[in-house]
């Protein structure tokens, strides 16, 4: 199966979060990234998937961006190399290979003694005897 991988750059993050939550929802694409680029408020969208599903979900995107004025430019890279790939999408975080279950909190002896008295304010004694 050939696949793509697809760019949009939009201005602001509130409107990045549309653009790619349309994207996700217009096609079968995975949504990989939404980053800051360098100054204007600008956001890069990254996405990839099968050719066809990359491009109409960038179109759904395109579309949306333009329709509310901070679409920027946009573009699909059909077949990228593995350098590409290495580059321009973030690598993913190892997940820990030992799962380590935590320790029992060490009960005090205080927490022992069932508590069968609570304190009383001797102003409250007072009133009480009033």
């Amino acid at each position: 199966m050939k696949y793509a991988m697809g760019m949009i750059e939009i201005q602001g993050l509130a409107e990045a979060t549309v653009v790619a939550d349309c994207m996700v929802k217009s096609a079968n694409v995975q949504l990989c990234a939404v980053e800051k680029a360098k100054g204007m408020g600008y956001m890069t969208v990254k996405i990839i998937g099968d050719v066809g599903a990359v491009t109409a979900a960038i179109s759904a995107g395109k579309q949306m961006g333009i329709n509310n004025g901070k679409y920027i430019t946009s573009s699909v890279i059909a077949n990228p190399t593995e350098e590409m790939l290495a580059v321009f999408l973030p690598k993913p975080k190892e997940a820990a290979k030992e799962k380590v279950a935590p320790k029992p909190a060490k009960k005090s002896p205080a927490a022992k003694k069932p508590v069968t008295e609570l304190p009383v304010a001797d102003h409250v004694e007072a009133k009480e005897k009033a």
